[in-house]
């Protein structure tokens, strides 16, 4: 009985893991065609193609600067927040740099 419990417990960590790499795999592609990056002042840009698949906050003091051309993929009932200051910081800021030839 313990020999047919452990061969059921392994199949199942194995369908697991199989699940695990694909989601990986996914993920990778969907990073793959965008372009998050951090400065060290903790501004964030935004450029490619970015999928939203949470809320996103813009913490005080920080910048989210989306650039021409970005593609947003939001992939659930989620926001961007910029938030107001606090902890003697002062407000996050948004700039959207989209234009009419490259929107946003």
């Amino acid at each position: 009985m313990r020999r047919v419990y452990l061969r059921s417990r392994l199949a199942g960590l194995a369908v697991g893991l199989a699940l695990v790499l694909a989601l990986a795999a996914t993920s990778t592609a969907l990073a793959a065609s965008s372009s998050v990056s951090a400065a060290s002042n903790g501004d964030i840009v935004w450029s490619g193609t970015v999928p939203l698949t949470s809320d996103f906050k813009v913490l005080p003091g920080q910048t989210l600067t989306i650039e021409a051309g970005t593609t947003i993929q939001v992939a659930c009932n989620c926001g961007i927040y910029v938030q107001g200051p606090g902890n003697g910081q002062p407000a996050a800021s948004l700039a959207a740099n989209g234009t009419s030839g490259n929107p946003i």
